[in-house]
């Protein structure tokens, strides 16, 4: 039997452990939903964790949205995410069923929530940096 766990497994294992520890999300922030793009690929599955940028003098939680279906939604079962900058990690596995590639993508991109949050964002990874 494998018990090779994808890096995105850990992750969404790592969120779901840090929603039970930190609460079940709710209305604490501003509503963020909408897609990521990848040359102009809609990515349908993954996971964005969105990070206050400290350095940009954003303080407050760490928040973990999942991307179902092509779009994304914080609220509801998802963390709230708090306005102003953010350092978003976007990890998804190969859109293409991955052929040999078995380790999910990951990308990095600096982001700014407005505060009364956004529900048209599109995420633009192009816009980002690869980080493997």
């Amino acid at each position: 039997m494998n018990k090779y766990i994808a890096p995105w497994g850990k992750v969404l294992l790592l969120a779901t452990s840090l929603l039970f520890y930190g609460g079940c999300g709710g209305s604490d922030g501003p509503p963020v939903s909408g897609t990521v793009v990848l040359d102009g690929q809609t990515i349908q599955n993954g996971v964005i964790l969105f990070t206050p940028d400290l350095d940009a003098g954003n303080d407050g939680p760490m928040a973990t949205v999942m991307i179902r279906d092509g779009r994304f939604s914080s609220g509801g079962a998802d963390a709230p995410v708090v306005p102003g900058a953010h350092l978003a990690r976007v990890l998804f596995p190969p859109q293409d069923g991955g052929g040999e590639e078995t380790v999910d993508i990951e990308y990095e991109i600096h982001l700014n929530i407005p505060e009364g949050g956004q529900t048209d964002l599109t995420i633009d990874l192009s816009e980002g940096t690869r980080q493997n």
